[in-house]
């Protein structure tokens, strides 16, 4: 009996050894090959819920509150709302605790999020930093202004810029947030940009006035290429590029007129005609992107469009009145027009009206943006702090509409009775 437990002490012994051995190695690993990406933001994450006070809740629907003034801008990632004031960059999370917040001197800040980063860049400065939902994962100073930056859905980005002795450029960025390639043009402006990173694949449109005209030109490049000539270039007489954005193997372009789907060597695959609307922003999704367009130059109507990458019409519906924002989750979307919350329930590529809508018009100022949340609820943020709404709060909103009406028309049948 004894030599079992003599035999038994000896192999629990072995492989206490053998765990310690190779939780050793195993750190030694990490610290060699991940050290670049150890650093103390990684520590806060881990310590990022020891929180001793309570979350900033206040008493009446407002989940998260905040100030923000006319140039504040916002995104959502990993259900954080990101806060980009000029002086400092704050995220929360839905219980209203403040999970980062960083120093920064951004006179113009525009956020620019894909699910994975947020990058915020200085509209006319110079400054871009990128954060995931902990921390702060990248920052850089350029010698020229920015003018937009387009962010891949793999992190890479690239720069609309211009220099001293060029009109426009574009600085392109791969995923590793290294430089990797750069264009600059003498005397068109660059409108627009797309990168698709993963296939070492750029393209910006440039507009000039010739004889009276604009005159736009599309360059598509590789960036793997050591060469700086393009790989292709397209011409677009007497219309005015407005936006672009990586479509499938593809990129697209939105003009004034309509959008033109093109290969990277410059063969035009599909077009979308606006015929006598007016396009007034894109919003890209995963699957699909959305176009709002103006009816009729006289009208206050906005038309809403969804397209799928090929160009395929997925929803089409007209608004009263202007359209300050549109997000979507994997089963609902939501169009913030006006003082209203439209929302559609989501069924791959079909969207039905729903019956959930929010109609309170804000004390603070009026809305700002609305972002999908899990569980078909969504964020409505304004100047003053955010509101999360569910189909419970909306139900239960109704049901006091109601019976408040119900009380109402019995106050009303009551007086005319005792008349």
């Amino acid at each position: 009996m004894r030599s079992y437990y003599s035999k038994a002490y000896k192999t629990v012994r072995f492989a206490r050894y053998i765990l310690l051995v190779v939780i050793v190695l195993f750190i030694i690993f990490s610290i060699t090959f991940y050290k670049d990406e150890i650093t103390f933001d990684n520590f806060r994450y881990l310590m990022k819920y020891v929180e001793i006070s309570p979350p900033a809740v206040s008493e009446d629907v407002r989940n998260i509150g905040f100030s923000a003034v006319s140039s504040t801008d916002f995104a959502m990632i990993k259900q954080q709302l990101i806060v980009a004031n000029p002086k400092n960059i704050t995220s929360y999370d839905m219980n209203g605790r403040k999970m980062l917040n960083e120093d920064i001197t951004y006179k113009n800040p525009k956020c620019v999020s894909n699910g994975k980063y947020v990058l915020i860049y200085d509209l006319d400065g110079y400054g871009i930093s990128v954060y995931n939902h902990f921390s702060k994962v990248f920052e850089t100073k350029l010698s020229t202004p920015i003018e937009y930056v387009y962010l891949s859905d793999n992190g890479a980005f690239a720069v609309i810029t211009r220099e001293k002795s060029y009109s426009g450029g574009v600085v392109a960025f791969n995923s590793r947030f290294k430089k990797v390639y750069s264009f600059m043009t003498r005397t068109a402006t660059v409108t627009d940009v797309c990168f698709d990173d993963e296939k070492n694949l750029l393209a910006c449109a440039t507009t000039d006035v010739k004889d009276g005209d604009f005159y736009s030109e599309i360059y598509t490049f590789d960036t793997s290429s050591k060469k700086s000539n393009y790989k292709a270039l397209i011409t677009l007489s007497g219309e005015m590029p407005l936006s672009m954005f990586c479509a499938d193997k593809n990129f697209a372009i939105m003009t004034d007129m309509g959008i033109r789907f093109y290969s990277y060597s410059g063969e035009e695959k599909n077009s979308i005609s606006f015929g006598l609307n007016t396009p007034i922003s894109l919003y890209r999704f995963k699957d699909f992107f959305a176009i709002t367009q103006k009816t009729a130059i006289a009208s206050t109507s906005t038309e809403v469009s969804i397209y799928d990458y090929s160009g395929k019409e997925l929803f089409n519906s007209g608004f009263n009145s202007d359209i300050s924002h549109i997000d979507s989750s994997s089963d609902s979307l939501y169009i913030l027009s006006g003082n209203k919350v439209f929302a559609y329930n989501r069924y791959g590529s079909v969207f039905e009206e729903s019956d959930t809508a929010f109609t309170e018009v804000s004390q603070e100022g009026g809305f700002r943006k609305v972002f999908a949340l899990d569980d078909k609820k969504y964020l409505l943020v304004t100047s003053e702090g955010a509101y999360v709404v569910s189909p419970e709060i909306l139900a239960d909103e109704k049901n006091e509409t109601e019976n408040s009406e119900n009380d109402t028309v019995s106050d009303i049948n009551k007086v005319e009775s005792d008349e």
